[in-house]
């Protein structure tokens, strides 16, 4: 977090400089300053991550494929079959948000049973 702290007072005062001195090419020296102050601090905050696990062209789990393969009246390859587990940290299961989303797995049988490729099986740990 200090590095990117030393980027950012590096950017600040190539901004006022550019200001006080009316050097346009002080800001354009300041950008990538800022740029790589912004990605060091959402590296270091976790944001980063967060935000690239959140994008869906980098997911690692192909759930659905065969479904999606099927309404679009095209043909699937399976490569094998992969399980998906749903585990709840035991101190939080008794949270309303952990009940309310046991209750909809559990009430989505039938929608498990509608997709093309989706196996359900329940096990315990």
């Amino acid at each position: 977090m200090g590095l990117a702290a030393v980027f950012a007072g590096i950017t600040m005062l190539l901004v006022v400089l550019a200001f006080a001195y009316r050097q346009l090419l002080l800001l354009f020296v300041a950008l990538p300053f800022g740029a790589t102050t912004y990605f060091m601090y959402a590296h270091v905050s976790g944001r980063l991550e967060e935000r690239f696990r959140r994008t869906p062209a980098r997911a690692d789990a192909g759930l659905g494929l065969r479904a999606t393969a099927d309404s679009l009246g095209l043909d699937f390859v399976s490569l094998g079959t992969q399980p998906v587990a749903v585990l709840a940290n035991p101190d939080r299961t008794e949270k309303p948000g952990v009940d309310s989303f046991r209750d909809a797995l559990a009430a989505s049988d039938d929608v498990f049973d509608a997709l093309a490729g989706v196996e359900r099986s329940q096990t315990s740990r």
